[in-house]
């Protein structure tokens, strides 16, 4: 419901409710005053109406239908005395004749009297006073004797009870207004006042303050949806804070690492120019150091671009099921050439299923082997190099193992070599690569939903382990 739509019927039920409390309180009001009769001047007690109502029922059995000629001053002094006692007086009018009284009356108070016993009324206003009478018929037609008695107004008044409804109804009113405004002030300004709180930490830059979800309706989706800009926000400038932390690492990286080439190559140029290679021969030695050179910082470029698109989640990957012992079984012919050349020994040991298959990029796959392996010739120091790549399977994993007998590393250097531009050997600084080569193949793997690990002894060797999803196993597919 609309925030407008519910203080409007907040308003509307406030007022219902002050009428419906004051229509009770006027109506109890009303019932109270007309149960006790309270009067002007006294009130008048149960006994003495009692006492009245007795006397004139009395009167009545003895006076009625007596003879006009019977009416003597005796007799009516007589009925005025009895009367007198319980506030009452008497009148005896005859063919509209006052025959007697114990009040004074006019001719309009006889009128009044006779008609008021006609239409059968028994209160009615004399010219001195308001009266309430019993009337007793005489014998004769047109003759009748009054009994009369004061009747005084009730004090609680048909004004003073809508006084009191009006004032109910103005307490009840303010009551619920304080109590709506309350509801109002603590679920919608509040909130709203820290929201504003919250707007303005956002403007100077604080992310990290939560923003409660309160309120309801309209107020509730505009908290839920500030605290989504709120971590949209956050994680944009977070991730805007990574990318200028690694492109600040890696310029720096970078432009130390190329140094050393850049001056080499600078050094054998000048050298030829200057004529210190002065034969034929020695120049073709400096051209081709320096061509070899300019080939390692290219590919230290390149290494530096791929590896800031994988960093960034920036590199897509084209992922198909694949036969893996048949992929890493070209992926080692590929290489032969370069073992060879290099010396190195290759052997396999696959433990696993022919049709074993796995869900990955075989192009940016292969760099990953290609790197540990060119890792692995870096590194060998013995006359009998030999790397062996070991395949073995789990259901939900296979395992791939790419092993050397080089001289391994200190146990606190093994976690360290997936970093970027770390080198387990620091005197083969740039002449051994970008020192990205490790870095680049964890971010493969993990692309691939894989882990990688490694495990070395000083003096034996290094193995590299990956794990990937097993396709067969229900796994690895995207």
């Amino acid at each position: 419901m609309k925030l407008s739509r519910r203080v409007f019927l907040f308003n509307i039920l406030s007022i219902l409710l002050a009428i419906v409390v004051a229509s009770l309180i006027y109506m109890i009001s009303m019932a109270i005053s007309t149960q006790f009769n309270m009067t002007s001047e006294a009130t008048e007690t149960l006994e003495h109406t009692m006492e009245r109502q007795t006397l004139f029922v009395q009167l009545e059995k003895e006076i009625t239908h007596l003879p006009v000629e019977k009416v003597t001053d005796d007799m009516v002094n007589a009925l005025s005395s009895r009367l007198k006692l319980v506030e009452a007086d008497i009148a005896i009018i005859h063919n509209h004749t006052v025959v007697a009284s114990s009040i004074p009356l006019s001719r309009v108070d006889v009128i009044a009297l006779v008609q008021g016993f006609n239409f059968s009324q028994d209160i009615i206003n004399l010219s001195s006073m308001k009266v309430q009478y019993k009337t007793i018929p005489l014998l004769q037609d047109n003759g009748y004797i009054f009994l009369l008695n004061e009747y005084h107004e009730q004090t609680f008044s048909i004004w003073l009870n809508v006084a009191v409804a009006l004032i109910t109804f103005l307490l009840v009113y303010i009551a619920m207004s304080a109590y709506i405004s309350r509801k109002i002030t603590k679920g919608i300004i509040q909130p709203i006042e820290r929201l504003k709180e919250a707007a303005i930490q956002i403007s100077e830059g604080e992310l990290n303050s939560f923003i409660p979800e309160e309120g309801n309706g309209e107020l509730l989706e505009l908290c839920k949806a500030l605290e989504q800009m709120r971590i949209k926000l956050k994680e944009s400038i977070d991730l805007q804070q990574k990318y200028d932390k690694n492109r600040s690492f890696l310029v720096s990286s970078i432009s130390h690492d190329l140094k050393t080439p850049v001056t080499s190559i600078k050094g054998y140029i000048e050298g030829i120019l200057d004529g210190v290679a002065n034969t034929p021969e020695k120049k073709q030695q400096y051209l081709l150091t320096a061509q070899r050179k300019a080939n390692l910082i290219n590919t230290m470029i390149e290494d530096l671009l791929l590896y800031s698109k994988l960093d960034l989640k920036q590199m897509p990957f084209n992922k198909q099921p694949i036969d893996f012992v048949s992929y890493i079984t070209d992926g080692i012919q590929e290489n032969m050439e370069l073992l060879k050349s290099n010396r190195v020994r290759m052997e396999t040991e696959f433990n696993i299923n022919n049709n074993s298959m796995v869900y990955l990029d075989s192009d940016r796959f292969m760099r990953v082997v290609q790197n540990i392996i060119d890792n692995a010739l870096h590194y060998h120091e013995r006359q009998d190099p030999v790397i062996t790549i070991m395949l073995r399977e789990t259901y939900s994993t296979i395992i791939l193992e790419i092993k050397d007998n080089g001289k391994g590393m200190k146990e606190g250097e093994i976690n360290r070599i997936f970093d970027r531009f770390y080198r387990s050997d620091e005197a083969r600084t740039v002449d051994t690569g970008s020192g990205l080569g490790l870095a680049i193949a964890k971010q493969i793997v993990e692309a691939h939903d894989g882990n990688i690990w490694a495990k070395s002894q000083e003096g034996v060797g290094t193995s590299i382990l990956i794990s990937l999803p097993n396709y067969k196993g229900g796994k690895g597919r995207e």
